[in-house]
């Protein structure tokens, strides 16, 4: 089994890379539809190219996952997203979120 123990320059990168693509999806939102056009076939294909035993680069995982969200997901920071049960993040929430390093 590998370990999951990163270097504090990767932990920096990658803190700072997810800062980055976040802050791009907070500013262009209103880019995406509200709700996704959900494709069963091709999320499933999007799940198959997981290959645990050839894993890739940390930032490039983490493109994956925020790449599935902002294609597979409610947006509901969206400015024409008026759901009375899923308000709208703002940014001091999303922060107050994150786990800060040491």
């Amino acid at each position: 089994m590998k370990k999951f123990d990163l270097t504090k320059e990767l932990r920096t990168e990658l803190i700072q890379h997810t800062m980055e693509r976040l802050e791009n999806y907070y500013e262009n939102t209103s880019q995406y539809y509200v709700l996704a056009k959900l494709d069963f076939n091709e999320i499933v294909s999007k799940v198959k190219e997981v290959d645990f035993d050839n894993p890739i680069h940390p930032t490039k995982a983490i493109d994956k996952v925020i790449e599935g969200l902002e294609k597979y997901t409610l947006h509901s920071p969206h400015p024409k997203c008026f759901g009375l049960f899923v308000p709208r993040p703002v940014f001091p929430d999303i922060i107050a979120d994150r786990k800060i390093p040491k």
